[in-house]
């Protein structure tokens, strides 16, 4: 019986040392576990803070562009509508110079027409 108790008492002794090894064990892999998820935790807040950033410059960035493409087109569009000026007072004096030139001709066939029917007569006539 003696052996038997010592047999038992030596299996509770190692099993107590296992237990404790194994709480051991447990402490430091949550201890590291624990670790671990802080470091993903940091690394995840430190990934949105620079996230956040990225689309705040980027935003900015576009709100630039979108600004500088309205300036752009305002002033290309000043710029057509002075060329659209300058070419309609140029379409009107071309206008006016081509009715002068139509009323000069027309005066001129007249003249013509009233002196070549002469000339016409008397050519027939010789």
């Amino acid at each position: 019986m003696k052996d038997t108790f010592a047999q038992v008492l030596a299996r509770e002794k190692r099993a107590g040392k296992e237990r404790l090894a194994l709480e051991n064990q447990l402490k430091v892999e949550s201890r590291e576990r624990r670790r671990q998820v802080s470091h993903t935790e940091e690394a995840e807040t430190r990934i949105r803070d620079e996230f956040t950033a990225i689309m705040k410059d980027s935003d900015a960035h576009t709100d630039m562009l979108r600004a500088e493409a309205r300036e752009k087109c305002a002033a290309e569009d000043a710029v057509y509508q002075e060329l659209e000026i300058a070419l309609a007072a140029q379409l009107a004096q071309l206008q006016v110079q081509l009715a002068d030139v139509q009323k000069d001709t027309r005066r001129r066939k007249q003249h013509c027409a009233r002196r070549c029917p002469t000339t016409r007569r008397s050519s027939r006539e010789t």
